[in-house]
């Protein structure tokens, strides 16, 4: 029990650092009246039309602070696990189609060519 909970833990402190920012952006969506009538520094104009999203910018601009203090969470510290791989194979230069042999190692096992005989399974 107590390693599934910590395994739950875990994995929730790994989704919370990864999707820090969508989580931001979630939780201002979700709390965006509020944020408005409450927090947002530009109340007094309402030609800006802000609707708190002032404190949206300015959460996000925190987070992207702690990004660059933190070296280990910037981005080009990141390494990609998988390497783009192309789709389409070089055409051949004499514009022929190539020949391809399929080999296996299954084939050693087995005698070259034709078995003259027909297979008779072994009769009970």
């Amino acid at each position: 029990m107590a390693k599934q909970i910590t395994s739950i833990l875990l994995l929730l402190a790994f989704l919370l650092q990864t999707f820090s920012r969508t989580a931001i952006v979630l939780e201002f969506y979700a709390n965006q009246q509020y944020i408005a009538q409450k927090l947002c520094e530009n109340k007094n104009k309402p030609q800006l039309k802000c609707g708190g999203k002032c404190q949206l910018h300015k959460k996000l601009q925190q987070e992207e602070s702690k990004d660059e203090e933190n070296p280990e969470r910037k981005l080009e510290n990141k390494t990609e696990i998988f390497e783009p791989v192309p789709f389409l194979l070089p055409a051949p230069p004499d514009g022929e189609l190539l020949k391809i042999q399929h080999t296996t190692c299954y084939m050693a096992h087995y005698p070259a060519g034709n078995v003259s005989a027909p297979f008779r399974p072994p009769s009970a």
